[in-house]
């Protein structure tokens, strides 16, 4: 049996949840440059998104990096 994706599976679905990645990424981001033109770069708050940013664009530039060094030519 196939177990559908939830809570306790470690596992990303990227088909489905790519779009979602992104956009939790792009609102991070945003938050995060909120926090840096208050010139707020030392709070926690701000280390806590610069690792959450951090890990959503590992997450999402991995397949990507791979995909490129297929395609690139010796």
């Amino acid at each position: 049996t196939t177990r559908t994706s939830n809570s306790k599976t470690p596992y990303i679905n990227f088909i489905t949840e790519a779009s979602d990645l992104a956009a939790s990424l792009r609102e991070a981001r945003s938050a995060r440059n909120l926090l840096r033109r208050k010139g707020k770069q030392s709070s926690a708050e701000y280390e806590q998104l610069t690792r959450h940013i951090e890990g959503l664009s590992a997450l999402l530039q991995s397949g990507w990096r791979k995909g490129e060094k297929k395609r690139r030519r010796r």
